[in-house]
């Protein structure tokens, strides 16, 4: 798969599992005060999230836990109000859809410190891993980007993939894994 400028946009399972286990050693290295808010760590959830269900990056950071459905397997990509749902945020799409859950991003969503950020449906999936203030301001999309690009320019990938290319890896991998 490649993009408008002709470059590859297809990251392989062993690369990824390479970037991965960067951001992983490379939040392990953090001074404790660091660690309590989980500064780094937080990139995992998300990148693991966007592989193993191929939510564009600004869905990843407006889910919130009433859209996750774990117990039927899915979760639901929808615009939000101001009214309902404390958020303003519509998904490129316009209409709300439906994605099922993969292995990965049930174990992902199940993981403790994400749970522990469950107070109510309203409650961002991923805010509580920066530690901020308001519970539903959501996270910072430039600085997944960011911190996506440097440990995958760290591991060297074959081709500099952005972090979009993990939508295109997800439908790329269930397509190898039908046949």
């Amino acid at each position: 798969v490649s993009g408008r400028l002709g470059r590859r946009l297809f990251i392989t399972p062993s690369e990824y599992k390479k970037v991965r286990v960067s951001i992983s050693q490379y939040a392990e290295r953090l001074p404790e005060h660091r660690k309590a808010t989980r500064d780094v760590m937080w990139v995992v959830d998300i990148c693991d999230l966007a592989v193993s269900t191929g939510l564009r990056l600004a869905e990843l950071v407006h889910l919130q836990w009433g859209d996750v459905m774990l117990d039927r397997g899915i979760l639901e990509v929808r615009p939000k109000t101001l009214e309902r749902d404390g958020l303003s945020f519509r998904p490129k799409s316009k209409r709300a859809r439906y994605v099922e859950l993969q292995p990965l991003a049930v174990e992902t969503l199940s993981r403790p410190h994400l749970l522990a950020s469950r107070e109510n449906n309203r409650s961002l999936v991923f805010t509580r891993c920066f530690g901020q203030k308001s519970e539903l301001s959501p996270v910072d999309g430039k600085r997944v980007s960011k911190t996506w690009r440097k440990h995958r320019d760290l591991v060297r990938t074959k081709d500099p993939v952005p972090f979009h290319s993990l939508r295109s890896a997800y439908v790329t991998w269930l397509l190898l894994l039908s046949h």
